[in-house]
């Protein structure tokens, strides 16, 4: 595929005095969503505040493009292996 998200790399090199405070890649989208969900259900007035705040833009690039990621990283656990989209050469 040619359309975002698919052409991205995302990796979070961790320092090694972070490590034991580092949440589960799947735990944290999932903690990620249910927030803003929450906020837009039942705070919707402070949803925009938010995007316009000092992270709106990472919050933004996270509400864009993580969805499809976390597909992925649920059928790579249902699977016990690596799903990914083929890379595009």
């Amino acid at each position: 595929m040619t359309i975002p998200p698919y052409r991205k790399n995302y990796v979070y090199l961790c320092p090694a005095t972070d490590s034991a405070n580092l949440t589960e890649q799947l735990l944290s989208i999932y903690a990620c969503f249910y927030y803003f969900g929450s906020i837009t259900r039942y705070r919707p007035h402070r949803f925009e505040p938010i995007l316009k705040g000092r992270y709106g833009g990472h919050i933004q690039e996270v509400i864009s493009n993580i969805p499809q990621q976390f597909v992925y990283l649920i059928a790579s656990e249902f699977a016990g292996r690596e799903v990914a989209h083929a890379p595009i050469v």
